[in-house]
């Protein structure tokens, strides 16, 4: 039987610079994930619960309101919602 060897580590930074050639592309924007838009798509749906939620606050007490301000009622409210859009 032989032994199971472990694959070489991946190496994260390189000990030359890449070249003008290797940093080349035709695609604008530089694509840097392959599901790119999908998260793009989730962090606007999320800022716009977060902005629905506090609006809606700011309406009912009359104030200015952040994240940090909420009770925790309305925090878990925030939360549960947007456990729905990240996953």
């Amino acid at each position: 039987m032989k032994a199971k060897v472990a694959p070489p580590p991946k190496t994260v930074l390189s000990s030359t610079p890449p070249t003008s050639e290797e940093l080349k592309t035709d695609e604008f924007p530089i694509p840097v994930s392959a599901d790119y838009t999908e998260i793009v798509q989730k962090a606007d749906l999320t800022a716009r619960i977060i902005d629905q939620h506090l609006d809606f606050e700011e309406r009912s007490q009359g104030r200015k309101m952040r994240p940090m301000t909420l009770c925790p009622e309305q925090g878990n409210s925030l939360a549960s919602d947007l456990s729905e859009v990240t996953r």
